[in-house]
This record gives C-alpha cells, structure tokens and sequence, in this order.
C-alpha cells in the first residue's frame, strides 16, 4: 500500500502524491482507499499521527480520512496522539475530529482513549476541556474505575 509506505516515511510530498494518484483513478474512491488499513491495522492517518507528521495528517483529514473510529476495534486517532506524548498534535486530532463531544460518559471510545495513559496530564487535561470533552478531573477518576471494570471482565 503506497500510501501507507509514504505516511510511515514521514515525507508529506510523498503522502501528497500518492492521494494524486488515487484522486485521478476513476475506477477507485479516494477517500475509500485513505481509509483503508494495511496488515498491522492501522490507516495511513494513524500512521501520520504516530510519526507526528503534521502536513500528511492535513493533506490525509482533507482527502477524507476518519477521525471516529467509535464503534471500531482498532486503535482510534486520538488514542495514537494521546500516547504520542505531543500536545500540539493531540489538539490537530481534536480540531479534526467528528465527534459530538456532549455524550454519555461510559462512552467506549473515551474509555478507549484514556485507557492508554490513565495519568493524563494536566496539559492535556486542559485541551481535552478547550475542546468540550465532558469530563471534570472527579471523573477521571471515575473512567479509571470503568476502565479496571471493563478490563476485569474481559
């Protein structure tokens, strides 16, 4: 998958031409084929966000890559930007993302996202609350118990 190889070079030129190619094919949907995961699971966006590669990450969110991989078992974006230690890219995910952020909180993609790094600090804290994340610092707590929950019975 070109694609895929271009995003895990780092070179957003290369990720740049390989979403030219794909938007002249016209026996293939360009955004279909950004989407699509390689052997390991992963998009070519989730790839960008690992390498921290802040143009492929654009040129992939505008060629129509996914943000909410809510009802996914794969790692979700925000997941891979959280545990990238990066706060400047975690806050491109969250501009990106699609996501109505007003849900319930036992909400399995938010249990997905903090059960990387229970200890989120405080940094993020505060993006995740600019960005209208329904958590107050009582409730992490709370999503810990959740996830230990979760984590128990499977």
């Amino acid at each position: 998958m070109p694609l895929h190889f271009a995003a895990m070079s780092g070179s957003w030129e290369c990720v740049k031409i390989c979403i030219s190619a794909l938007q002249a094919r016209k026996d293939l949907d360009c955004a279909t084929e950004v989407r699509r995961k390689n052997f390991m699971g992963k998009d070519a966006l989730t790839i960008s966000i690992e390498k921290s590669d802040y143009e492929s990450f654009n040129l992939l969110i505008s060629a129509g890559a996914e943000t909410d991989y809510r009802c996914m078992d794969d790692v979700p974006p925000l997941v891979a930007a959280l545990s990238q230690d990066n706060v400047k890219l975690t806050a491109n995910v969250l501009d990106a993302l699609d996501i109505n952020f007003f849900r319930l909180r036992r909400d399995r993609y938010w249990i997905l996202a903090l059960h990387t790094d229970l200890s989120i600090s405080l940094a993020y804290f505060k993006l995740l609350k600019a960005h209208a994340v329904p958590y107050m610092l009582s409730e992490f707590e709370e999503i810990c118990a959740i996830v230990l929950e979760v984590s128990l019975i499977n």
